[in-house]
């Protein structure tokens, strides 16, 4: 990955490769201003004396994760191509916000029953401003954007563009749904209970008793972000319901009763509510904001073979008509080209290597090794980052 650079006045400069760095700061040329990401100043040059070329910000929002990626964009006959100068991959808190939240409300709840009288609620009295989001939503969005606001920090960033997709719940839930299916639901024609009854043949779920009074179970307990979905309710004794507690249906011995309740939809909807609110909030940075839909990154990642292995750091790369690696002769030619699966010991993220040089009293200062041993084609951790920049690397 390239590594950010900034002038003598602390001005973002365009991004160089590892060995320039290397070369700078061995030439005296520059200093380390930072660790992580590892960012250099350079100490004769200023950013009206340099070469600038256009940056783009790229953003792929996720529920629990969102990829960023920086690529410098070049003009050719055939359209742009972006060239990825880095990639990143925030987590956020939104879990931890809404655990907090339930752990707060418990407190005032019993601090209000325990030494207060009782007085009506008060919650049909407030009204929330219009497009007010949940705490946890805008703990992602303000993620971000101090992030956002951080990269035009470090490079000389003129535009954000951001994937902006809408996921169809009742698609997923039910992939054979169309027409009047979407206003029905699974509960047309029944009551909750009734739906139930008949969905568990009116038995205990997990002991097959029939004949008891019946309890609404959650597959997944609220306490650890089950829902009250249909598909996420099912019918149990007083007893099972007592002795499963806060357990999830696997975990207390019943794997088949879990398995039919069908995969929760809160990360899906989380990304459909602030789809629009993330846009509006880096809207204020003065940059032009593009966006871009789910189909077009899928399309771009089969064009050129890229494969998700479940991280978003390549994903905003493919917004765009192309995605390479690295800041060298690119782009290649097409037998040249060559995308490959990088073991687990190799690690495309800035924050595995803070910085580039082992630092030992006594000794020079030399390029960071490979972790704990050298890629199948001999080569060590960072000749195969600079392989795989290049496309030369041929093991997969």
């Amino acid at each position: 990955m390239s590594v950010f650079v900034l002038d003598r006045l602390k001005k973002p400069l365009m991004p160089c490769s590892e060995k320039r760095a290397r070369l700078l700061l061995r030439r005296k040329r520059a200093v380390v201003h930072r660790l992580w990401p590892f960012t250099i100043r350079l100490k004769d040059r200023t950013h009206t004396t340099s070469q600038m070329q256009p940056v783009a910000l790229k953003l792929d929002p996720g529920s629990k994760t969102t990829g960023v990626a920086l690529v410098r964009v070049e003009d050719t006959a055939q359209g742009e191509v972006h060239h990825a100068l880095h990639l990143a991959e925030l987590s956020h808190r939104g879990q931890q916000v809404h655990q907090a939240l339930r752990q707060r409300a418990g407190y005032r709840r019993r601090r209000r029953s325990a030494n207060l009288r009782h007085r009506q609620p008060r919650f049909v009295h407030r009204r929330r401003s219009a497009g007010w989001l949940h705490p946890s939503l805008r703990s992602r969005i303000g993620n971000v954007l101090s992030w956002a606001i951080r990269y035009q920090r470090w490079a000389p960033v003129t535009r954000i563009e951001v994937e902006r997709v809408k996921f169809d719940l009742a698609l997923m839930q039910n992939p054979e749904i169309s027409g009047v299916a979407y206003q029905r639901g699974e509960l047309f024609g029944w009551e909750l209970r009734s739906y139930l009854l008949e969905k568990f043949g009116r038995q205990c779920s997990y002991c097959g008793g029939r004949e008891t009074a019946f309890e609404l179970d959650h597959v997944v307990p609220k306490s650890r972000g089950g829902s009250d979905r249909a598909s996420n309710l099912v019918l149990s004794c007083h007893e099972c319901n007592a002795a499963k507690g806060d357990k999830t249906a696997a975990e207390w011995g019943y794997p088949e009763v879990e398995a039919r309740a069908k995969a929760p939809l809160r990360d899906a909807a989380a990304v459909n509510a602030a789809r629009y609110a993330l846009g509006e909030a880096l809207g204020v940075q003065g940059l032009p904001i593009g966006t871009w839909s789910g189909g077009r990154t899928r399309w771009n990642r089969d064009r050129f073979g890229i494969v998700r292995w479940g991280s978003r750091r390549g994903s905003p790369a493919c917004y765009a008509h192309s995605a390479h690696h690295g800041t060298g002769a690119w782009p290649l030619p097409a037998h040249q080209r060559r995308w490959i699966r990088v073991p687990p010991w190799v690690s495309l993220a800035p924050q595995a290597h803070p910085g580039l040089f082992h630092r030992r009293p006594g000794a020079c200062q030399r390029p960071r090794a490979s972790l704990d041993s050298r890629h199948p084609c001999g080569a060590s951790r960072g000749q195969v980052l600079w392989l795989v920049s290049r496309g030369e690397c041929r093991w997969n």
